[in-house]
C-alpha cells in the first residue's frame, strides 16, 4: 500500500477528534466506519475507487481525488497536512 502524496486531515464530529487519512485503506476505513452523512453517489464512487487503489497502486491519485470529492459533497471539513508534519503520520 502506497501512501498518498499529501495526507488529508478530516474534521471530526462533536468531540473534536480529527482523522489523518494517508492512504486508501485509511480512506475506506473512514468511509465505512466513521462516515457521518448520507451515502450519496460520490461516497459510493470513493468506496469503489479506493478499493481499486488497494489492488492497483496506479489508482492512488484517483482514490485521493474521489475521497476529497466525497468529503466536499458531504460538506465535511478537511485540510491537507502541512509538509512539515508529514514525517510520522497517524492513520484513521
Amino acid at each position: 500500500m502506497e501512501l498518498w502524496d499529501i495526507p488529508i486531515i478530516v474534521a471530526g464530529n462533536e468531540s473534536g477528534v480529527a482523522y489523518t487519512i494517508g492512504d486508501s485503506r485509511a480512506a475506506i476505513d473512514f468511509l465505512l466506519m466513521r462516515w457521518p452523512c448520507t451515502l450519496n453517489h460520490s461516497y459510493q464512487t470513493a468506496i469503489y475507487v479506493c478499493g481499486r487503489s488497494i489492488a492497483d497502486r496506479n489508482e492512488n491519485a484517483a482514490a485521493q481525488e474521489a475521497f476529497i470529492a466525497a468529503l466536499s459533497d458531504a460538506d465535511i471539513a478537511f485540510d491537507f497536512m502541512p509538509a512539515s508534519s508529514q514525517g510520522g503520520q497517524a492513520k484513521a
